[in-house]
């Protein structure tokens, strides 16, 4: 995992490699440790990569929420014992729910984020 793209007081590698062995061999609570460990760096990585038009009826929050189900709920498969190859299947996931959060608000014609209008700052 790049230094850059987390704060290193907040995640330890070692810790990672060990708890994402646990996952693997079974371990439930080590499952969802290792999701919340990750989950402050998904939820960076969606707060800079979410379309800001797309932030006004998805929530960033909200997307990595869904992402960490999903990982939860298909962590067998997931193979590899390597932080890095975790980060990078995570972060597809988290994709993968951003493109499907666009698609359905660009389709749905009442929701559509090209009739959004702002609202007057006057106003109150």
């Amino acid at each position: 995992m790049k230094k850059d793209e987390r704060d290193s007081k907040d995640f330890d590698d070692a810790k990672a490699a060990a708890m994402l062995r646990l996952a693997q061999e079974g371990n439930a609570d080590a499952i969802g440790d290792i999701l919340m460990l990750y989950r402050p760096l998904l939820l960076t990585i969606a707060n800079q990569e979410l379309d800001a038009k797309l932030k006004i009826k998805e929530a960033a929050s909200d997307l990595v929420q869904t992402t960490i189900l999903e990982a939860h709920q298909n962590f067998e498969k997931f193979k590899s014992c390597e932080p890095e190859e975790f980060l990078v299947w995570l972060r597809q996931l988290l994709r993968d729910n951003m493109a499907d959060a666009a698609r359905k608000y660009r389709r749905a014609k009442k929701r559509q984020i090209s009739r959004e209008r702002p609202l007057a700052s006057d106003h109150v």
